[in-house]
């Protein structure tokens, strides 16, 4: 798999979990911004946003696949913040009620190309002006090809 398809299945997995579970969980489907995509300077105050980051810890030679291809094997992390603004009431109440959502999607999942999601950590202490964030983090592994 190449960085872009790694990237593609990774978000694909977040689009459709969140879409398919998030209504049943809060009511709605939260606004998702994508790096580089939306700017989070003017979040949503009337409801709760996630944004979702990708970050490469390592990427070392693994073995020699087909004949002049070399596999990678990528190790890293995906940052998945829950926005909850503080002028919605319960929105840290309900931006938990996310966690569970966006652990289902990830949680001892291998995909069908390989993607391995393994630790999960929450941190839910980070308060900022206008939002309470809670943020999710989820290593992965897999292999890719050069």
């Amino acid at each position: 798999m190449t960085y872009t398809q790694i990237l593609d299945e990774i978000f694909g997995l977040f689009n459709q979990g969140v879409i398919n579970n998030s209504v049943t969980a809060i009511g709605y489907v939260p606004n998702i911004y994508w790096d580089g995509v939306q700017s989070l300077d003017a979040i949503d105050q009337t409801k709760i946003t996630l944004d979702i980051v990708n970050n490469v810890i390592s990427d070392n030679i693994e073995t020699i696949g087909h004949v002049n291809e070399r596999l990678f094997k990528l190790v890293g992390y995906i940052r998945i913040d829950i926005n909850c603004p503080i002028t919605l009431n319960q929105s840290l109440y309900t931006g938990r009620k996310l966690i569970d959502v966006i652990i289902n999607i990830y949680k001892g999942v291998t995909t069908n190309s390989g993607i391995w999601f393994r630790g999960i950590k929450i941190n839910e202490n980070i308060d900022y002006d206008v939002v309470k964030k809670i943020s999710i983090l989820i290593d992965y592994e897999c292999s890719q090809t050069a």
